[in-house]
């Protein structure tokens, strides 16, 4: 895959069957929690951790 940016931040995300609705398309729902998902993943890979505080 083409990246725009010379290093993208990519996890890999495994589609499970209770994501496939029954128009057999993955939930929007489940993009969400993908969004989320990764957005956790990047933040803690540059060293800012969910325990920080909030302000």
């Amino acid at each position: 895959m083409e990246w725009a940016l010379p290093e993208p931040f990519v996890i890999d995300i495994r589609v499970a069957d209770e994501a496939i609705d029954a128009y057999q398309h993955v939930n929007n729902s489940e993009y969400l929690r993908w969004v989320e998902q990764i957005s956790w993943a990047h933040s803690e890979a540059l060293g800012l951790s969910r325990a920080l505080p909030r302000a």
